[in-house]
């Protein structure tokens, strides 16, 4: 294990002392934080975790990383929305689904509410009840099908 030390400013460490009470929740995120902090985007990433965050909030803005700011469901890119994405539970809490990162899926304003706090829909042709797609463990070529504009 690499041990970093090194010298912070005094009016820096005041900032940052509210991250250390949630620094174990960055740390599990850190697969998609560290990959982010070796890219280009580095700078904000510095800049949004000295704004002192909620762990909500932190959350949240791994989700839109992870997602590359498009909706998980339909992939409507954030730039072209006019509405933010927002995070989704795939599981939703009345479920019991919990509110961390592998449960949080970045969707846009209609899929999030077409969605709602279902986990599952009969299918129209077979009557049977079938899963909703989960971007955590499924992949999005094979479960939708994708014709011109038309999902």
């Amino acid at each position: 294990m690499v041990q970093l030390t090194m010298q912070v400013p005094e009016d820096l460490a005041k900032r940052i002392q509210p991250i250390r009470s949630w620094l174990p929740t960055i740390l599990e995120l850190s697969l998609v934080g560290f990959r982010t902090l070796a890219t280009e985007t580095a700078t904000e990433t510095i800049q949004f975790l000295l704004t002192n965050p909620s762990p909500q909030e932190v959350l949240n803005y791994h989700a839109s990383e992870h997602a590359n700011y498009n909706c998980e469901y339909c992939r409507l890119p954030q730039s072209a929305a006019f509405h933010k994405h927002e995070p989704d539970h795939i599981i939703p809490l009345q479920h019991g689904g919990e509110t961390e990162n592998n449960n949080l899926a970045l969707a846009c304003m209609h899929c999030n509410r077409y969605k709602g706090p279902n986990v599952a829909f009969y299918d129209p042709t077979t009557g049977k009840l079938v899963p909703l797609f989960n971007p955590r463990i499924q992949n999005w070529e094979n479960h939708f099908e994708l014709k011109g504009a038309i999902i």
